[in-house]
């Protein structure tokens, strides 16, 4: 049984170049770096505006937030879900000589 090696490369590259670039979602990134720094803003005017038992009781979780949103904001394209690309389906068949 033969088939075509010229044909099955070409699909392998193809599917190698749509690995290697991956599209970026710069709307779903905007999207994160936008509410991560009105949440960001929040969080800072709570902890001037607060009471001091307030922001006494909330200080340890209050901070974990600011980190993560930090975070956030300094590398947004981890938060956003990649697309997976969608699976060619791939049939060989024999090649009369």
């Amino acid at each position: 049984m033969k088939f075509d090696i010229k044909r099955l490369r070409k699909i392998i590259q193809e599917e190698h170049k749509k690995l290697i670039s991956e599209q970026v979602d710069h709307e779903a990134i905007r999207d994160v770096v936008t509410s991560a720094s009105k949440l960001l803003a929040a969080v800072e005017s709570f902890k001037a505006t607060a009471p001091p038992h307030v922001i006494n009781a909330l200080v340890p979780h209050a901070d974990s937030l600011e980190k993560m949103l930090e975070d956030m904001l300094g590398n947004p394209g981890s938060y956003v879900q990649k697309a997976k690309p969608e699976p060619r389906k791939v049939s060989l068949r024999a090649v009369k000589d």
